[in-house]
């Protein structure tokens, strides 16, 4: 579960969706799709992932 430092569940962020899709797909698929999201940020460093929903640690949640 999501949760912002109050407590309150961040459901409208696209790491949350990022989350149910890896709930809703095998997980060797989703291991995939999880290299290919890191790659990406790691091409993009200038975007901030915090603003997508992402916490410090969504490597590990993923």
């Amino acid at each position: 579960m999501l949760t912002t430092e109050d407590g309150d569940i961040v459901n409208d962020k696209l790491f949350s969706y990022i989350l149910v899709l890896k709930s809703l797909t095998n997980p060797n698929d989703f291991q995939s799709i999880k290299e290919q999201l890191i790659f990406i940020i790691e091409d993009y460093p200038l975007i901030d992932i915090i603003q997508y929903g992402f916490p410090e640690n969504w490597r590990d949640i993923l």
